[in-house]
């Protein structure tokens, strides 16, 4: 899927899956940082990205409908940006 930043915290992308996503991956355009989040059995979201591996700033949490971002770069919501995303 696709989404367009807008800066809002905890900002619900719907993704359709059906159930609590294992992995959402982010891509963002222009820029070229990329996210990929891990949901582990303990509840923790951990994220590596182009600049870490770290308990997720940019997923904030996930449920059986949406995977929830929060404001700005490192965040996965920077305003107009575009971010593509896939779950697994």
């Amino acid at each position: 899927g696709t989404y367009t930043g807008d800066t809002a915290t905890n900002r619900a992308i719907a993704h359709n899956l059906g159930r609590k996503p294992l992995v959402v991956v982010i891509a963002e355009t222009p820029a070229a940082y990329w996210h990929l989040m891990f949901n582990l059995d303990n509840g923790a979201i951990y994220s590596a990205s182009t600049t870490a591996f770290t308990r997720s700033v940019g997923l904030t949490t996930m449920d059986g409908t949406n995977f929830y971002v929060g404001p700005g770069e490192v965040m996965a919501n920077l305003n107009t940006n575009t971010y593509h995303w896939v779950v697994f």
